[in-house]
């Protein structure tokens, strides 16, 4: 059994790709909170992310460390 689900950086539903550079591994409890709280999710082309809620910033990340970039 796998503890991640694919989420879709651009919502597969509306077009997006299922390229694996487009996907981010989630637990499917942030997953289903991502769609129910409709939380914006932006990916930059170095992989570091940032998640708002309503607007706010409620998470950052920088790029992934250099072995697993």
């Amino acid at each position: 059994m796998s503890l991640t689900e694919p989420h879709h950086v651009e919502f597969w539903e509306h077009g997006g790709a299922t390229d694996l550079h487009l996907l981010l591994p989630l637990c499917r409890h942030h997953h289903d909170r991502l769609h129910r709280e409709r939380w914006d999710v932006h990916l930059a082309a170095d992989r570091s992310l940032t998640v708002r809620r309503d607007g706010q910033v409620i998470m950052t990340t920088g790029p992934p460390a250099e072995q697993w970039a």
